[in-house]
């Protein structure tokens, strides 16, 4: 129940969702004239990898913090 309290572990979940979601997009196809199709893509590459990156500090810290101790500290039974 801790952990559907804990607003972190949604900010998580939505930046992988996002990150996830961007890099099927790039992987897709559409008929956009050729300048346009780079542009959308490396775009939409940047986005992932802000996405990504802010999930990537943003776990870090707060694994440090100990504020997310559910996914970190994880026991096998």
């Amino acid at each position: 129940m801790k952990v559907l309290l804990n607003w972190r572990y949604y900010i998580m979940t939505a930046l992988l969702g996002a990150g996830i979601l961007g890099v099927m997009t790039i992987a897709g196809t559409d008929n956009r004239p050729l300048l346009d199709w780079f542009v959308f893509r490396i775009c939409l590459g940047i986005f992932c990898a802000a996405c990504f990156y802010a999930l990537g500090k943003l776990t870090s810290k707060w694994e440090r913090e100990g504020k997310i101790p559910e996914f970190t500290n994880q026991k096998c039974n």
